[in-house]
């Protein structure tokens, strides 16, 4: 993981290249040890019980991500006593194929039972969710409003700052099936992080499907549908420098959420917060908003 000392630097040019398939961290990378890298697996840690039991806390990564992306904050929180679940989404650190193949729902399939081996641990879980995680984290605290106590939205995907995805994204059920094999993926550049190590070092897929694309699509329509029906108190980080969600995410949060929200905006990093440069920030702001598992979940709220 990479800390301040990677630096951050002006965003790399938001253009598309490379063809690797793969979940991939560099070029000088091979295959085999791109998948197989011990911090892209999902990991689950039993909490301390000294005190009473804390909460659970299920990490959700997002949109072409892995859970590497999710670990220091889970380091983090696990290091406070909570129960950690950091979950690698369907699809995801596999191969570009499976993903292609994967739906929304079966991203929302692996949330839930990341939220159900939490349960065995500890009864009282927060939903911890990057950009299309936070979508999922959402989700479950309208399905599951007993067992999710509170929700934590790190750079939410509601809305995508790119014009054209929202201008197509209503037409793609019929325009993929129309495309050749080749023209059904879209090349992506690096992830949108202003640490360069941390942008380095980071995993993803470097094509973007345009069936996953209109999967995420249609998660984002669902769960606008669903925001007023979310009454538990929520935790959302987002970074004004964002390129690839932007900070109006925050607002229509503020304004459809049916619980209290706490918002923090964070002037240095870019998309992947929990990685960037306010990674220490974003880790403390969560540890306070969860508190320390005495029953009152945000201390931070008051």
């Amino acid at each position: 993981m990479a800390d301040r000392d990677g630096g951050a630097e002006p965003h790399p040019a938001r253009t598309f290249g490379g063809d690797d398939q793969s979940c991939s961290r560099g070029a000088e990378t091979d295959h085999e040890d791109r998948l197989t890298r011990s911090d892209t697996l999902a990991f689950f840690r039993k909490g301390s019980t000294r005190g009473g039991a804390n909460h659970g806390c299920l990490l959700m990564h997002g949109f072409t991500g892995t859970p590497q992306e999710m670990r220091f904050l889970g380091e983090h929180l696990y290091s406070g006593g909570h129960a950690v679940n950091v979950v690698r989404l369907a699809g995801h650190c596999t191969s570009i194929d499976e993903f292609e193949r994967s739906t929304w729902l079966d991203w929302y399939g692996s949330a839930r039972a990341g939220m159900e081996e939490l349960r065995q641990d500890t009864p009282r879980v927060v939903a911890i969710g990057q950009s299309m995680g936070a979508l999922l984290a959402l989700k479950l605290a309208v399905d599951y409003p007993h067992a999710i106590v509170g929700v934590v939205l790190l750079a939410p995907a509601l809305v995508l700052a790119n014009p054209w995805v929202r201008r197509i994204g209503p037409a793609l059920p019929w325009l993929v099936p129309l495309l050749r094999q080749r023209t059904k993926r879209i090349q992506r550049g690096e992830r949108d992080v202003a640490d360069r190590q941390a942008r380095t070092q980071s995993p993803g897929y470097r094509q973007v499907p345009l069936q996953a694309l209109h999967q995420l699509v249609m998660l984002q329509k669902h769960v606008r549908r669903l925001l007023p029906q979310v009454q538990q108190p929520a935790l959302v980080i987002h970074s004004r420098q964002d390129h690839t969600c932007p900070p109006s995410n925050v607002s229509i949060l503020e304004r459809s959420l049916g619980g209290p929200v706490r918002s923090v905006l964070l002037e240095n990093s870019f998309h992947v917060i929990s990685i960037d440069v306010d990674k220490e920030q974003v880790a403390a702001e969560v540890a306070a908003f969860i508190g320390s598992g005495s029953g009152s979940i945000m201390p931070a709220m008051s």
